[in-house]
């Protein structure tokens, strides 16, 4: 398991960043999956309730608060993506995307 403190850092399609502060009007969601993937091997934070706040700003984008260090692991049996340990501190959460004739699309890991 990786420990990352005050850092970018990725597990798989999902970018974490520190920030100072969140914005404005985001609202909570009641949930610990941070990045939900088409064939449902989603990333997820392992940690006692009350040790983290998950906010979504869009498909995109989402914002991870932690009072305390949580871990992020990835639902998959095979060619799964190492966990991480994210330290007490803000984050961004951002999926992967490119740039197809069609649009911006999220990335598929």
């Amino acid at each position: 398991m990786k420990t990352i403190n005050n850092q970018p850092c990725a597990q798989g399609d999902v970018l974490f960043v520190p920030v100072d502060e969140l914005p404005r009007g985001l609202t909570r969601e009641k949930t610990n999956v941070v990045a939900h993937s088409e064939t449902g091997h989603h990333h997820i934070v392992k940690a006692p309730e009350g040790a983290y706040a998950f906010y979504r700003l869009d498909a995109m984008t989402a914002y991870l608060e932690c009072e305390a260090p949580v871990e992020i692991t990835h639902l998959r049996q095979f060619d799964t993506h190492e966990t991480i340990q994210l330290g007490a501190g803000k984050y961004m959460v951002r999926r992967q995307r490119e740039m197809t004739p069609a649009g911006w699309v999220m990335v598929a890991d």
